[in-house]
């Protein structure tokens, strides 16, 4: 759920620190129900931007559409996966709850395998971990994101996207109650929000006129406006959703990237971390509230907090980068032009990580 460009937007940092913040803050209660909710809308928000940026990137090597569109999948697929799968096994073999609290369900072999997949929603199986729900619609909507790509022009007055966004809030309007299998077509505005700030920028036909210091709160404001204490369920704020989703890629566009490093720092490490954040935190949670009882609570209070910075950390450095490293240099060898040599076609070796 994260791709890092070669110039770090400190304001896409930013954007990704607070969408698994608001997931984490959720969670611990305090009525925030609201508050993750939209976290997950934001987290689409970005990764549309920064992936279509990706692409972008890829394809100044790319030898064809095709040839890109299988590398992008290589490098979703190493990058998304891993983590999700250590994640579920753990859960399953430490028997964690999937809710905070909870009493762990033991889920069958077809449960586990679907989780797996991250095909949960298409065949109808709960989440071994709660926060799994989203992560099918991401891998669903990498499958177009290419094709999405291939239809922007370049250097053109971007119209296109904004068509394209209109067109899925049609569609969307279409199924108001759509089955868990085509889930992704109420999310797909939140992920073309995305796409219209991509277009936009690559244009080069807008002006960052905004300053800096009005970026967070904007977010702040957008999490205001969004309802970060309502306990309704997000199919009912979706149209809201979308709009909001809208309005804060159209402002990261206009905004202004800080002058100084300043908090740089604490954001990009929760940024590359946020994968990992998201998918352990209840797992941390659960392990404290369900199996530390006996302990005095700020020792309890102590171990969340650990837990929660140290767990994904070291996630990060032994599976998350790692894993990331191989699928780039894979699909790096893919990004290759094919070099006649005899009468045979080989791939050239290299492709350098690229993020």
């Amino acid at each position: 759920m994260s791709e890092s460009a070669p110039n770090i937007s400190q304001n896409l940092d930013l954007l990704r620190a607070i969408a698994v913040g608001s997931v984490f803050l959720s969670h611990l209660g305090f009525s925030l129900v609201g508050l993750g909710r939209f976290g997950v809308v934001l987290f689409f928000v970005h990764t549309s931007l920064v992936l279509m940026q990706s692409l972008d990137r890829m394809q100044r090597t790319a030898p064809g559409p095709r040839r890109l569109a299988l590398a992008f999948w290589i490098r979703r697929g190493f990058r998304l996966y891993p983590l999700a799968i250590v994640c579920i096994l753990v859960a399953t073999a430490l028997h964690i709850g999937t809710v905070v609290g909870a009493l762990f369900i033991h889920p069958g072999w077809r449960d586990v395998v679907a989780n797996l997949l991250l095909v949960q929603n298409l065949v109808g199986v709960p989440n071994v971990i709660s926060v799994l729900w989203s992560l099918p619609l991401e891998a669903q909507m990498y499958l177009v994101l290419p094709l999405l790509f291939l239809l922007l022009p370049r250097d053109r007055v971007p119209w296109r996207s904004l068509a394209m966004w209109l067109g899925a809030v049609g569609i969307a309007l279409l199924f108001p109650h759509p089955t868990a299998a085509l889930m992704v077509i109420r999310f797909a505005p939140c992920f073309l929000a995305g796409v219209v700030a991509f277009e936009m920028l690559r244009s080069g036909r807008v002006r960052r006129v905004l300053p800096a210091w009005s970026w967070p709160l904007a977010l702040l404001a957008a999490v205001a406006f969004f309802g970060a204490g309502s306990s309704d369920d997000l199919e009912t704020k979706m149209n809201r959703a979308w709009v909001l989703a809208l309005c804060v890629a159209l402002l990261f566009v206009f905004t202004n990237e800080p002058a100084r490093r300043g908090s740089r720092s604490v954001s990009h490490w929760i940024a590359d971390r946020s994968y990992g954040i998201y998918l352990t935190h209840t797992l941390v949670f659960s392990m404290v509230v369900t199996r530390m009882g006996w302990a005095p609570l700020p020792l309890r209070v102590f171990t969340l907090g650990a837990g929660s910075v140290v767990v994904p950390d070291l996630l990060y450095r032994w599976i998350e980068k790692p894993m990331i490293g191989v699928g780039a240099r894979i699909s790096g060898r893919v990004l290759q032009p094919r070099q006649a040599e005899g009468s045979e076609c080989v791939l050239d070796r290299g492709g350098a990580v690229l993020s």
